[in-house]
C-alpha cells in the first residue's frame, strides 16, 4: 500500500500538521490487520521545516519531538554529506529542555504490532562552533541501546552522517527514541539529523526464539569478498559493508573487523533462497566469499571483532551466512568447525563448552558444518546459521575480542568458506519487579559521585587522624619537658 504525503502544510512547533497525523493514523489502521507486513515507512528529516522528496523517498518535516531546537548546519557542510536531509538536525541543549538538563525524545505513532528497522542518523559537523562533538545515550522505548561517542565516530565518516540500526516492535502503536546527555552532563548536547522507521517482517531474525520484547542493536553487517550493498538493494533496508583489506585490522567501513582469509570466490549465478521471507537476504551477500587455503595451516577462515556491550548481561546474536558457489563441490567435500575463540559451537571440545549447539533447523553437526548438507544438497543456495552467546561469560573467559574461527575438519577435501556475517546485541525488556539494566551512563555518574565523596571522606578522616596525632605529640612533648624539669629539680 502506498500513501503519498507530498502536500505542503505549515507545522506548529513540536507537532506535524493534522493532515499528516490523520494520514499516519489511517496508515496504522489499514496496516494493523496485516501483522505489519504492509506497514508504511516513516522518515523524519529532523530540524527541517518542510517535507521533501529525495530520490523518490518521502521525508516528513520535523515532528513528534519533545524539546530541543531545530538547527541548520553551517554553509559548506552540504557538499560533505551524502544525503540532502543530513544538513538539518535537532539539538537538545539544557536551555531547550523542560528539565533543564538537556536531552529529549521522539514518540512516533506507528502500526501496532509491526516490527521496524529504526535508523538513527547523526552528524555533528561543528554546527555550534564549539569544536566539541558530544557524547550521549540513545534509548528506545526506555531501554538504553547505544552510547554514541561522536569524537571517536565522526572522523571515520567524513562524507556522511553516522547511522545506527535497531530492530524494534511497535507493541503499543508507537516507538519512542530518546537522546540523553552522557553521564548527565549538560555540556554534552545530544543531537539527531534523521530518524527512519522502516517496516520489516515481524517474524524475521528468529523472532520466535528472541521474543517481541527484545531490541536488536546492529553492531556489524559485512559482505565477505563482495561489494557494499546499499539500502536500495536490500528488501529490508539493510546496508552491508565490504570487508577490509586482508590482515589490516579496523580499516575501512567495517571499523574494528579483522578478516582472517586467504582467497576469494565469486559467482554471477542466481542464489536460491535469496530474497525469501522472512529475512529477505540480498543475493549479493552470497555471490562472493572468503575461503581458506587448499592445504596446510591456512585451512581456516574467519574474523576478529572487538565487542562493545552496552550492558554486560546482554546476549549477542551472530548470524553467519553461507552459500556453496564453487562448481563441482558435493555434500561432504567442504566441512568445517565453527568456534567462538577456542570453543566449538558444535561441542567438538573447548574448556568452556557446556552443551552442543543446535542450529535453526535443529541439526547437530558431529562431522563439521556442511553447507551443501544444510542446503539439502543444492549449490548456489543461501543458508544462515545463528549463534547466541552471553557477553559476560564470553568476556570473562576471552576478553572483549570476539574471534569467530572456521577451521577445516581434518578429513575435509575443501577449506572453509564464509559469505557474510551480522552481529547484534540483544536488549530485553526486564520482567516486572526485576531490575535488569546493567550499567547505564546514569549508573556510571552515580559511581563517579560516590567515588568522589568516598575520596573526600577518606581525606577528611586522614586529616582528623593527623590532627589528633599532632595534638597528642604536642601534649607528649609538654609532658616530657615538665617531667624532665621535675627530675632536675629533685637532684638539686
Amino acid at each position: 500500500m502506498a500513501v503519498t504525503m507530498e502536500a505542503s502544510w505549515k507545522r506548529s512547533p513540536g507537532a506535524l500538521s493534522l493532515l499528516a497525523l490523520s494520514l499516519l493514523a489511517a496508515i496504522s489502521a489499514v496496516c494493523a490487520s496485516t501483522g505489519g507486513l504492509d506497514a508504511a515507512p516513516v522518515r523524519i528529516d529532523c530540524g527541517a521545516a518542510q517535507p521533501s522528496v529525495v530520490g523518490g523517498v518521502e521525508w516528513l518535516a520535523d515532528a513528534f519531538f519533545d524539546g530541543g531546537e531545530a538547527v541548520q548546519l553551517p554553509p559548506g557542510n552540504e557538499s560533505r554529506l551524502s544525503s540532502p536531509v543530513e544538513p538539518t538536525l535537532r539539538a537538545f541543549p539544557p536551555s531547550a529542555s523542560a528539565s533543564g538538563q538537556g536531552g529529549g525524545c521522539y514518540n512516533v505513532p506507528l502500526t501496532t504490532g509491526a516490527r521496524y528497522l529504526v535508523r538513527v542518523g547523526v552528524a555533528y559537523r561543528n554546527y555550534d562552533g564549539a569544536s566539541a562533538p558530544p557524547f550521549f545515550d540513545v534509548k528506545i522505548n526506555g531501554l538504553l541501546v547505544k552510547t554514541l561517542t561522536l569524537p571517536a565516530i565522526e572522523p571515520q565518516f567524513p562524507a556522511s552522517a553516522f547511522y545506527s540500526d535497531f530492530l524494534v516492535y511497535a507493541l503499543e502503536g508507537s516507538i519512542s527514541v530518546c537522546f540523553v546527555p552522557f553521564l548527565g552532563a549538560p555540556a554534552s548536547t545530544p543531537l539527531v539529523n534523521s530518524l527512519e522507521f522502516l517496516p520489516v517482517p515481524p517474524e524475521s531474525y528468529d523472532a520466535a526464539s528472541i521474543g517481541t520484547d527484545a531490541i536488536l542493536t546492529a553492531m556489524l553487517r559485512v559482505n565477505f569478498g563482495g561489494p557494499d550493498v546499499t539500502e536500495a538493494e536490500d528488501a529490508e533496508f539493510r546496508t552491508w559493508a565490504h570487508d577490509t583489506k586482508p590482515g589490516v585490522p579496523g580499516g575501512g567501513p567495517t571499523r574494528g573487523l579483522q578478516p582472517l582469509h586467504f582467497s576469494t570466490l565469486s559467482t554471477t549465478q542466481p542464489i536460491t533462497n535469496a530474497g525469501s521471507l522472512p529475512d529477505e537476504l540480498p543475493a549479493q551477500i552470497f555471490q562472493a566469499a572468503r575461503v581458506g587455503r587448499e592445504a596446510g595451516v591456512g585451512r581456516a577462515t574467519g574474523f576478529i571483532y572487538r565487542l562493545d556491550a552496552q550492558n554486560p548481561l546482554h546476549l549477542f546474536y551472530v548470524r553467519l551466512h553461507f552459500a556453496e558457489i564453487e562448481e563441482g563441490v558435493k555434500q561432504g567435500d567442504r566441512r568445517f568447525d565453527i568456534k567462538l575463540s577456542q570453543d566449538s559451537i558444535f561441542g567438538h571440545g573447548g574448556q568452556h563448552q557446556d552443551e552442543d549447539t543446535v542450529d535453526q533447523q535443529g541439526k547437530l553437526w558431529p562431522n563439521g558444518f556442511d553447507i551443501m548438507q544444510a542446503a539439502n544438497g543444492s549449490a548456489f543456495t543461501g543458508v544462515t546459521l545463528p549463534i547466541f552467546f552471553n557477553y559476560s561469560v564470553y568476556s570473562e573467559n576471552y576478553g572483549r575480542e570476539l574471534r569467530v574461527w572456521l577451521p577445516a575438519m581434518p578429513d575435509s577435501p575443501k577449506p572453509p568458506l564464509l559469505s557474510a556475517v551480522e552481529i547484534y546485541e540483544i536488549t530485553r525488556t526486564p520482567p516486572d519487579g526485576y531490575v535488569y539494566r546493567g550499567m547505564t551512563s546514569g549508573d556510571i555518574a552515580g559511581i563517579v559521585v560516590a567515588c568522589v565523596f568516598g575520596v573526600i571522606l577518606v581525606l577528611l578522616l586522614a586529616w582528623l587522624l593527623a590532627a589528633r596525632f599532632t595534638r597528642s605529640s604536642r601534649q607528649y612533648a609538654i609532658f616530657g619537658a615538665s617531667a624532665k624539669h621535675n627530675r632536675m629539680g629533685s637532684n638539686i
